[in-house]
């Protein structure tokens, strides 16, 4: 017999996932509109980097931790070791840091050989 999941509600990436997705939106919507552009908005530039950082982070986080869990669910689901199922969701929650520095290196070679 297999268990049936208890979880109501939703998990805390998931939370950081969805909040990191309404800030990218907020700071689509600031550029747009200029914001750090002209010399009326310039006084905002540090919060809206602040802004860009946060959300990143988030959504970097969010997009990590499903990755892990879908590896354990998926090394489950095969009968994996533990040891096996971690060596995989170490490997391919790591993906998505990989992509920000690829582009990262695309786009300012300097600061990602700062970083």
């Amino acid at each position: 017999m297999e268990a049936i999941a208890q979880r109501q509600g939703l998990a805390g990436w998931q939370k950081l996932m969805l909040a990191g997705f309404g800030l990218w939106i907020v700071a689509t919507f600031g550029e747009r509109l200029g914001f750090g552009e002209n010399g009326i908005f310039l006084a905002v530039e540090g919060a809206v980097a602040f802004l860009q950082l946060i959300t990143g982070i988030f959504i970097l986080q969010g997009a990590c931790e499903a990755l892990v869990q879908s590896v354990e669910r998926l090394g489950a689901r095969l009968r994996w070791d533990g040891y096996v199922a971690g060596t995989m969701g170490e490997i391919v929650s790591t993906l998505p840091e990989f992509v920000v520095i690829t582009f990262v290196v695309y786009t300012e070679p300097l600061a990602a050989f700062i970083i």
